[in-house]
């Protein structure tokens, strides 16, 4: 579970999708954004915000979509600090490749590889 801090609430950003980057990938996609420090001094570094979304529309089972919220939340928790000053919408597709830990893990690290470069 993504701590209540570390959530992306995108009901209070209505246009978070159009403006933010993204990051395609066959099994999940990755809108991200830098966190702005909105001041004159020195920003200092912010925790990430997070929001997975998993549709219904991929997944028609909710006992599907939890376990797959869960397992992308529990691949993510120790890479946050990584994550620091973005806010990140994960956003699951329907693929024939099964989402499963490792791939979560692997479709993570490149996403980081890309922030980094």
């Amino acid at each position: 579970m993504i701590a209540k801090k570390d959530r992306l609430k995108l009901n209070q950003l209505p246009d978070f999708f159009a403006t933010s980057q993204k990051f395609f990938t066959p099994q999940l996609t990755f809108f991200y954004q830098k966190l702005d420090g909105g001041g004159d001094q020195a920003p200092e570094p912010q925790s990430a915000q997070i929001a997975i979304i998993i549709p219904k529309k991929a997944y028609r089972l909710a006992t599907r979509r939890n376990y797959l919220k869960r397992l992308i939340a529990a691949q993510i928790q120790p890479l946050l600090p990584d994550f620091a000053s973005y806010q990140v919408a994960i956003v699951a597709k329907a693929s024939p490749q099964p989402l499963d830990k490792n791939s979560i893990s692997l479709l993570l690290h490149k996403f980081l590889q890309r922030l980094t470069h």
